[in-house]
């Protein structure tokens, strides 16, 4: 491919991707790997995304195998950690369920060795977007992006040109920044005709009745934000819950009668009985969440303020707090108090004091994860969008080739909250596991730029997005992504690549020279893990 002439200010990539999250890592060892000069630009101090600022675990029905790809080699390469440093046979192999899960610290040094191992890709990472410069292509009429401009921590300007851009972002940044046009919110399920849009009203009780239906209008914001943290009880690698900063045991007493009721009969464990809902990682770890009924509360805008006394407690007009600093804050009080205040029952305050902060694990940032999960926040909005109905009613509708397959549950935090039996209940909350579907390339293609690729806010409703958020889904995507990318480059004059127009052999071809999978006739039917149908509350 001839590369264009830059001016000592400008660097040129075959393929420019913004956010080295795992969808923007697979894109750029994808690209790499088909000769591809690529440029990945990360706004943070290191790349990875939540897997490796947070925990997250993968609830793909599908296997590794079955998805195939850079997800499948990621998940190889998890089990051969484990194998090397554990033994073929060790609980900590066996804790990743096939290599879906590991502690963040593994998936950070198979990233970085995936990316150290290629000269093709430069990394730059404090590298923040300041413009996007856009241009009008006299002969066919579309927009593109010609250079992207970023600005280092050390205050040095860096002007990025490509064929073709790829958004990797948890948030869209460099396609909002182009001029794309963006969703947001949970649509109301007059929109797309979603049985799990809008606003449920599906708090235990109403679901037991089978009432939970609600009104299905819409809501914004979509679902609460998430604080995915780690805890661990081996005493070697234990940092102890000291005493936060502004600590005060009273706003943390509404657990006192939910214990006392029976409704919480322990501090770790599985849905439903549980104050942290936690999903086990290799090494005596677990990525905990807080149970929807807690979350509700400690996530409120106004948790522990004055004011949170004064307001109804179900009031429409409830927000949640999305600082980080404030909210790592409130998870320590919450553990604190449940480690040392002797209302709380002496068996569950034992329990407690075990757990404390992953010493190996987050360094730079104390031990606790340095950033939310806010996937889904923002969404593309596109000719094509997926929804529901792109899994359970099928239609021909998809404009261009499918460039991935998954299993994964359609799945959303509470969003809210009800008052049913004189009890607060979160609703908004669903966990649906639907039958395997395959993702098309449309959702990927904003209509206002022609050679952009948008992967991490691709165009779905909000129900579909939960589905397509997770990491192992994303990654496929990136990959696929990439290759439309340079397949495009080499089929188009560079300043007139289109995204939507190129040889289906020949990128047909590449996905299965990677291991791609993109069509279910090709993938076999059991799976390896077996999830509840639905849950919703």
């Amino acid at each position: 491919m001839a590369l264009p002439t830059a001016d000592n200010n400008s660097l040129y990539f075959d393929l420019v991707i913004y956010g080295a999250t795992p969808a923007g890592i697979s894109a750029a060892v994808s690209a790499s790997r088909g000769g591809a000069k690529v440029a990945l630009i990360e706004s943070s101090p290191r790349g990875g995304g939540l897997l490796v600022e947070a925990a997250l675990r993968d609830e793909n029905q599908l296997s590794p195998a079955q998805l195939g790809g850079l997800w499948a080699e990621f998940c190889q390469e998890v089990q051969k950690h484990y194998s090397l440093t554990d033994g073929p046979d060790s609980p900590q192999r066996q804790a990743t369920v096939g290599g879906r899960y590991c502690e963040p610290k593994v998936a950070k040094r198979i990233f970085e060795r995936w990316l150290k191992g290629t000269s093709r890709v430069r990394t730059y990472f404090k590298s923040e977007l300041q413009s996007v410069e856009l241009s009008l292509c006299s002969q066919d009429q579309l927009v593109r992006i010609q250079a992207i401009s970023t600005l280092s921590s050390d205050n040095k300007e860096v002007t990025f040109q490509s064929g073709v851009f790829l958004d990797a972002s948890y948030d869209g940044a460099l396609a909002q920044a182009g001029g794309v046009r963006f969703r947001r919110g949970r649509e109301s399920r007059a929109c797309f005709g979603e049985r799990w849009a809008g606003q449920l009203a599906n708090g235990d009780t109403e679901y037991a009745s089978g009432t939970w239906e609600g009104s299905g209008q819409a809501i914004h914001p979509a679902e609460l934000p998430a604080f995915p943290f780690l805890l661990t009880r081996n005493p070697e690698m234990r940092f102890p819950i000291l005493p936060p900063e502004g600590y005060k045991s009273q706003p943390f007493e509404f657990l006192l009668k939910k214990i006392q009721s029976g409704r919480f009969t322990q501090l770790i464990g599985c849905p439903g009985q549980s104050i942290l809902e936690a999903e086990p990682l290799p090494n005596q770890k677990v990525a905990a969440r807080l149970a929807p009924e807690v979350a509700i509360q400690i996530l409120s805008k106004n948790f522990g303020s004055a004011e949170s006394e004064e307001k109804a407690p179900c009031d429409p007009t409830e927000r949640w707090e999305t600082s980080l600093d404030c909210l790592k804050n409130r998870y320590l009080q919450l553990m604190f108090y449940l480690q040392n205040d002797l209302k709380i029952p002496h068996p569950m305050r034992v329990v407690a004091k075990q757990w404390g902060l992953p010493l190996d694990e987050f360094v730079e940032s104390n031990h606790l994860p340095a950033t939310l999960d806010m996937r889904g926040t923002v969404r593309l909005l596109s000719k094509e969008t997926f929804t529901e109905a792109s899994v359970f009613h099928k239609s021909n509708e998809a404009s261009g080739p499918t460039i991935a397959i998954s299993q994964a549950p359609f799945s959303a935090r509470s969003a809210g909250k009800l008052r049913a039996n004189g009890e607060e209940l979160a609703t908004g909350g669903f966990f649906v596991v639907p039958p395997p579907f395959e993702i098309p390339l449309g959702i990927l293609l904003p209509r206002e730029v022609a050679n952009l690729l948008v992967v991490g806010t691709p165009s779905a409703s909000f129900v579909g997005m939960t589905a397509l958020r997770y990491e192992s889904t994303a990654m496929l995507l990136g990959q696929a992504a990439a290759i439309v990318g340079w397949t495009a480059c080499e089929e188009h004059p560079l300043d007139r690549v289109r995204l939507d127009q190129f040889d289906r052999a020949k990128l047909q071809k590449r996905f299965l020279n990677q291991g791609l999978h993109v069509s279910l006739a090709a993938v076999s039917s059991p799976s390896e893990v077996k999830l509840p149908a639905a849950r919703v509350g």
